[in-house]
């Protein structure tokens, strides 16, 4: 079954509204162009914007503008019924409203009739609201209700009153302006019942002298009400003066804590750019220990490949070993009887072949308990093996000259090793280097023409730039700045702009 849905007059109607409205902005009643054929088109007109879309050739369609729209510096005052679907750009025109004008977003608009309106609208809003806070009384610093911006901005108002920023009325001040301006009523009254000349002209002089004297003393009834909010200044916030004769005045208000904060960041955002400082400043703040640590590796390679210049002990090579070895398996087995002279063959795994004078096969085995067995032509021998057919009175003296021999080899392999050098000396000599780094890194640094920049104790020089400063570096005016009690609360002000 059909679900029947009731239609009300007042939806029929609106519903009627929607599509007659959808009709009549359909793409149909649009010219579509591009911003070269609009500006063309403009300088037919001689630069009436409003005067194109009453061209024969558009029979009354709007006009839209397909993309962005710079119309920078160009002498229009109007744009007319208009639509920019990009950016539209106005900044140094003469345009005063843009009333009729639709466009996806706004570009630079300074220097024209509509920006310097913009910013009286803003500053209108500005005394509107400064008023309503008068009126509700919502900063006056005796009020139980004033909350920490209203202490904020008292304390900013205290400053630019001690600082002669601006003239506050004191009490005999505020008293006698209440009797002035009822003297100036009265004579008002008097004035405006006299008929004689010369008492008309009388009054007339002491109601203006009056009228001098009240206007001087009212260019000084200036209160905290004069001061709007305007953002932060660093950790602080910062007040903007709405008084006339002060007009855009700025003033930071902070706790000490929040002033305290705010030189520290102001001192964070400087060491990020090390190019702040000199040269000579950065010198106090290089890190022996990071210029060490990034020059160890090199200062370890240069002092290994020229290890001779350094005179750095070098340990036996890996064959002198090997012939060392070789020559005390042969004293071995000199001593132990075999004849000379030995004549070796080749080592297997600690298995040691040679020939002796007799052409006899001998092997010397290291076994793994450190043990040595002696093996002739195969067949294991004792100590001083007997040989036949030998000249023992010469083959002693052949033994004790190879012994000799060998002794001298050793030493002579000993006395010029040619292996890696020693690595205990090295690491030695690699850690005076070091040191010597560490305690003047600015030398090093200067001979390798290497930058201070990567070894800069940042965190020392921040904290010393906060120790040796004061608010005054933050306050971007005149260095000068104030600690202000308001209601038993410290705050540091100090003029920003």
């Amino acid at each position: 079954m059909l679900r029947v849905i009731k239609i009300t007059e007042s939806k029929l109607i609106k519903l009627i509204k929607n599509i007659i409205t959808e009709e009549s902005e359909s793409d149909a009643d649009y010219y579509d162009m591009d911003s070269e054929q609009y500006n063309r088109l403009l300088v037919s007109v001689g630069n009436q914007a409003h005067a194109i879309p009453k061209l024969p050739m558009f029979k009354g369609k709007k006009i839209r503008v397909v993309g962005n729209l710079d119309l920078r510096n160009k002498p229009i005052k109007s744009l007319g019924q208009i639509i920019v679907t990009g950016t539209l750009t106005i900044a140094g025109s003469q345009i005063k409203s843009l009333d009729g004008v639709e466009y996806g977003s706004l570009g630079q608009h300074y220097g024209t009739p509509y920006a310097q309106e913009i910013e009286r609208r803003r500053e209108q809003k500005e005394r509107s609201d400064a008023n309503s806070r008068r009126e509700d009384r919502e900063w006056d610093v005796n009020s139980p209700n004033i909350d920490d911006e209203g202490l904020r901005a008292n304390a900013a108002f205290r400053y630019m009153v001690s600082n002669g920023d601006i003239e506050e009325l004191s009490y005999e001040e505020v008293e006698e302006l209440k009797n002035l301006e009822k003297q100036l009523d009265d004579l008002k009254e008097r004035y405006d019942n006299v008929e004689e000349p010369d008492q008309v002209s009388e009054l007339f002089d002491e109601i203006s002298d009056l009228e001098d004297d009240i206007y001087e003393l009212k260019s000084k009834n200036n209160d905290v009400y004069e001061l709007v909010s305007s953002g932060s200044h660093y950790e602080m916030d910062s007040f903007k003066s709405i008084e006339s004769s002060t007009y855009g005045n700025k003033y930071a208000v902070g706790t000490i804590d929040e002033a305290d904060e705010s030189l520290d960041k102001y001192y964070e955002d400087m060491v990020d750019d090390l190019s702040n400082f000199d040269k000579n400043t950065l010198s106090y703040y290089v890190n022996g220990d990071e210029v060490a640590d990034y020059l160890e590796d090199d200062i370890r390679q240069s002092i290994y490949d020229d290890a001779d210049d350094y005179d750095i002990t070098r340990e036996l090579s890996g064959s002198q070993i090997n012939e060392i070895k070789e020559l005390e398996a042969e004293l071995f087995l000199i001593h132990y009887g075999i004849i000379v002279p030995l004549d070796f063959v080749v080592n297997r795994d600690n298995n040691w072949e040679y020939t002796d004078g007799a052409d006899n096969k001998i092997n010397l085995i290291v076994n793994q308990d450190g043990s040595k067995t002696v093996l002739l032509n195969g067949t294991p021998t004792l100590k001083n093996p007997k040989y036949e057919d030998v000249d023992w009175d010469e083959m002693s003296e052949n033994i004790s000259e190879r012994i000799s021999e060998i002794d001298d080899e050793i030493i002579g392999i000993k006395d010029e090793p040619d292996g890696d050098p020693d690595e205990d000396e090295i690491e030695e000599l690699v850690e005076d280097r070091l040191s010597e780094i560490k305690d003047d890194p600015i030398r090093i640094l200067d001979d390798y023409g290497m930058s201070y920049d990567n070894f800069i104790n940042i965190k020392q020089l921040k904290d010393d730039l906060v120790v040796d400063a004061d608010y005054g570096v933050i306050s971007h005016y005149d260095g000068d700045y104030e600690e202000i009690n308001i209601n038993g609360e410290d705050f540091i002000v100090f003029r920003i702009d």
